[in-house]
């Protein structure tokens, strides 16, 4: 489970969180870019206290996973997500964790 959603700290990690990262956004249904990844302060999430950390076109593969899930299509590739959003959908993102 997603923990708290958090900035980027520039670090690049292995795809063994990219499952359940692609469940967070399925149940919560976030749709962002990976530009907005690696620049929001709340784009990259963290699980047990690990920031996961993806190259744009690698957040845009994980996002186009998820939705092409969500809407039941292949329509996605990693481009449609690596640095915008398709036309039609809405920005959403996690909200902060606050203390």
């Amino acid at each position: 489970m997603i923990v708290e959603w958090g900035s980027w700290d520039g670090s690049y990690v292995e795809k063994d969180a990219r499952d359940i990262i692609i469940d967070e956004i399925i149940k919560n249904k976030f749709c962002f870019s990976g530009n907005q990844h690696q620049y929001s302060m709340v784009g990259a999430p963290k699980i047990d206290g690990n920031i996961y950390g993806y190259s744009q076109r690698g957040w845009g593969g994980i996002m186009a996973d998820a939705w092409n899930k969500i809407e039941k299509t292949n329509n996605y590739d990693y481009c449609s997500f690596a640095w915008g959003i398709p036309i039609g959908l809405e920005l959403k993102f996690p909200q902060p964790l606050v203390l």
